[in-house]
């Protein structure tokens, strides 16, 4: 039973630690405040020692961009839960098939975040089979937030547990068996689940703390004003990425001997909160930076700038997980001197170029379509064949459809009404 017990300990330690990656500095700085509550042995610093950054970044800053308007448009937050579910998913999946597949989960989802038809209805729709289909959405399953596209409240609750790394065998039981616990049969779902009265409680105390309708955080868009967790500012010629010190206090261990065996456990557990604070700040500055390195040019041009960028391109350059990146990239919102960014917006899918030498992301892509329609004749306006056209003259493969969907998500109206508009200011 020893080694058992072990293990789970550990993957208390690591869920912990995982968990924290995905805080903002806001939210950082309420756990470390509530951990600092109750533990005795932990104290609040008003100045921090900043972790080893890794190397500075980049070029100088160019300032008077004529694409500011196209920076706001595209940088923007995503318009609710589909566009976010989408954008998520294009950064998640690689392949065709899987992209076109996740599509028609997409297009099932309800505004709880929850799946409002079967896998084998959508199986069907997607014309695939039905493995294919729950290969992709065991994949989709686990972008943020955790719990979308869960088929039942159990689903949607152990996908969430088992991202904060808190899914015990005990947990699961419960969470199978939720309407015992609707019921009030406490004995019955703990001798069911081979544990106490007093476990049950506290896995119930666990899944209150759990958000059952995921979807409904997108009902309105996410403000704008919040406070930036990472500051990007230009050093000579270089690109240097510190945390927001204003918004995230540090956390010490205090120093203690001669301690009873219910101290030693406060204070190991001070540790360890310790560790994994410093290790989330670590691995922050260090995925931050080497997307700043890689994105020098979207700092200094806005989305034109934008170069194909994904969680596996991050990982594989500074030895992670992709997990781990989507993790601390999901909240992070930088303040740079173009204005504030949130750090998924230096992430782009590829479009298909005829030369694989010179990629081009979606998002320059999508900024040079609003440059054209800004500039074209009023009577006369580009329609989407001409757009992709005039991509295609320049070795980018995009089609008259793809057009049209990037037109249709930065609000810009088809050629034919642009036109109309036009006449109509005009008399």
């Amino acid at each position: 039973m020893l080694p058992q017990t072990r293990s789970l300990g550990m993957t208390r330690q690591l869920g912990q630690a995982i968990s924290l990656l995905k805080f903002s500095n806001q939210e950082l700085a309420s756990f470390i405040a509530f951990q600092e509550a109750i533990n005795p042995y932990l104290s609040l610093q008003s100045a921090a020692i900043p972790p080893e950054r890794p190397a500075e970044t980049g070029a100088p800053w160019q300032t008077g961009s004529s694409t500011q308007g196209s920076v706001e448009r595209i940088a923007g937050p995503a318009a609710g839960l589909h566009e976010h579910a989408r954008r998520e998913i294009s950064l998640a999946l690689k392949s065709t098939a899987d992209l076109r597949i996740a599509e028609f989960f997409v297009e099932a989802l309800e505004p709880t975040g929850w799946l409002g038809r079967s896998v084998e209805e959508i199986a069907a729709d997607a014309q695939c089979d039905i493995a294919e289909a729950e290969a992709v959405l065991a994949r989709i399953q686990r972008i943020d937030p955790p719990g979308l596209f869960a088929r039942s409240l159990a689903e949607c609750l152990r996908l969430q547990a088992e991202d904060a790394g808190t899914l015990t065998l005990q947990l699961s039981c419960v969470l199978e068996n939720l309407p015992m616990l609707a019921r009030g049969d406490i004995d019955a779902l703990a001798e069911l689940c081979g544990c106490s009265r007093k476990d049950v409680l506290a896995h119930f105390d666990t899944i209150r703390g759990l958000n059952p309708k995921p979807g409904t955080a997108f009902d309105t868009d996410a403000p704008r004003d919040a406070p930036p967790d990472l500051v990007v500012t230009e050093q000579g010629r270089a690109w240097e990425v510190e945390l927001n010190r204003s918004t995230l206090p540090t956390l010490a261990v205090n120093e203690a001997s001669g301690l009873s065996e219910t101290d030693r456990r406060m204070f190991e557990a001070a540790h360890t909160v310790a560790r994994a604070v410093e290790r989330r700040n670590y691995t922050t500055l260090m995925i931050a930076t080497e997307v700043v390195r890689r994105q020098s040019a979207f700092l200094r041009e806005g989305p034109a700038g934008l170069k194909p960028l994904s969680f596996r391109d991050i990982a594989e350059a500074v030895g992670v997980h992709e997990s781990t990146v989507s993790r601390v990239t999901a909240g992070l919102r930088v303040a740079a001197p173009r204005g504030p960014l949130a750090l998924r917006d230096f992430f782009s899918t590829a479009l298909p170029t005829r030369s694989d030498d010179d990629p081009v992301s979606a998002a320059a892509v999508r900024a040079r379509i609003a440059e054209l329609i800004e500039a074209e004749d009023p009577l006369r306006p580009m329609t989407d064949s001409a757009i992709a056209a005039h991509f295609s003259d320049r070795g980018i493969l995009v089609a008259r459809r793809t057009v049209a969907k990037y037109r249709d998500a930065m609000k810009i109206a088809g050629s034919a009404d642009r036109r109309r508009r036009a006449i109509l200011r005009r008399k």
